[in-house]
């Protein structure tokens, strides 16, 4: 397989992610804290290691075909993006042009059937499992 195609900047995915996940904080604000508020610790204040559930999730073939899909729209709104901003001076513009990009962003996940969530979760599952990494790639150059 030519490493160059598979060579995606984990960056890259981590940006897009932390957009989405941005998106939906309130949601995960909620989650996985303890009775003190603090993530990690228990009834009795001990820590503990928290399970990841990415690190466990199964994806089928068909969904993530859909997030293959969705991140590859959403990476040509980013360089579009990027390319727009290049030559922006005026803050307020840029920050439309940001909210642009981020509601087209959302609309590339819904219109491939997914919602932000669960494009959210697939995308994190891939950053920290290989395997499912390694077939998001297979279904990227597939769609390239």
């Amino acid at each position: 397989m030519n490493l160059e195609k598979r060579s995606f900047p984990l960056t890259v995915f981590a940006l897009v992610c932390a957009f989405f996940l941005c998106m939906s904080a309130s949601a995960h604000a909620q989650e996985g804290y303890g009775q003190h508020g603090q993530e990690g610790y228990g009834q009795h204040g001990e820590q503990h290691m928290m399970e990841s559930p990415a690190m466990e999730m199964q994806v089928s073939d068909a969904k993530l075909e859909k997030v293959a899909s969705a991140y590859s729209e959403i990476q040509e709104i980013r360089l579009d993006l990027q390319d727009s901003l290049a030559g922006v001076t005026d803050p307020n513009e840029a920050q439309e042009m940001q909210m642009q990009a981020a509601a087209a962003m959302e609309e590339a996940v819904q219109d491939n059937g997914l919602d932000v969530q669960t494009y959210n979760q697939v995308m994190e599952a891939a950053q920290m499992n290989p395997e499912l990494r390694d077939e998001l790639f297979t279904k990227l150059e597939q769609i390239q």
